[in-house]
């Protein structure tokens, strides 16, 4: 159902997925990743998409989603040329000082982020 709604939303934004052999913590997954094991397999998927724009939760809430953000921003770090979107976890952008937080997280590492809602011309081809 969910890879449904994905490529459902996708198709709405022209945009391509790239899914990994692994899931969600809710699903029970038998063996946990690790960070650099993330970071890897999205370096991976840079090199054979060669993408404009990488979008990557911001990891408000969830440990899986948190440990798919600090992967990101590890292959942040060494494809600074991308155009890089943290997008807010729908349910828990909602919790007071949740994303604040994160925000102040990001800035304390030198990452810059700008509030926008809607990617600039030309990131969705």
């Amino acid at each position: 159902v969910r890879r449904g709604e994905d490529a459902a939303a996708l198709r709405h934004l022209n945009a391509h997925a790239h899914w990994f052999a692994f899931t969600d913590d809710q699903y029970g997954e038998q063996t946990p990743r690790t960070c650099a094991d993330i970071s890897a397999m999205l370096d991976h998927a840079l090199a054979l998409y060669r993408p404009d724009t990488v979008a990557m939760p911001f990891g408000l809430y969830h440990r899986d989603h948190a440990l798919v953000h600090e992967a990101a921003l590890a292959c942040m770090a060494r494809h600074p040329a991308l155009d890089w979107f943290g997008y807010e976890d729908a349910l828990y952008r909602c919790i007071p000082g949740l994303l604040q937080s994160r925000l102040q997280t990001l800035v304390g590492r030198g990452v810059r982020a700008t509030a926008c809602s809607r990617l600039p011309s030309g990131a969705d081809s």
